[in-house]
């Protein structure tokens, strides 16, 4: 199998079956790119806005509550949860820090199916 330069082979093991996938990476440019497609706005501006989402994000989930979700766009949500060092696992591992920050990205059902369908038309 010939694979294109950004691809990569993936190989997994799901219910002892081996199964062989390409695997695609998109990086931030690829995606601006893609909502500049999609929306007509400059692909600068599309960065910036990238990025002051990203250091929205880090800046709510560095404050001091204790549980944070944030819905980045409909059907996804984004989570990050404070834990007390001597509840968590990090006590176990001498990180030495007061606590633990635990962080999780969820797709709703109905996204997932958005996406299956795509994926349905396409193939």
């Amino acid at each position: 199998m010939i694979l294109p330069p950004d691809a990569a082979l993936n190989l997994s093991y799901i219910g002892g079956i081996s199964i062989d996938a390409q695997k695609k990476y998109y990086n931030q440019n690829d995606m601006a790119d893609a909502i500049k497609k999609k929306t007509g706005c400059r692909t600068d501006d599309i960065l910036r806005i990238l990025n002051s989402l990203g250091d929205a994000v880090k800046e709510r989930f560095g404050g001091n509550d204790d549980y944070v979700e944030i819905k980045i766009f409909p059907g996804l949500k984004i989570v990050s949860k404070r834990v007390p060092s001597d509840k968590s696992v990090s006590q176990r591992l001498n990180i030495g820090s007061g606590c633990s920050i635990f962080m999780s990205a969820n797709f709703t059902d109905d996204f997932r199916k958005k996406v299956k369908q795509i994926h349905k038309s396409i193939s």
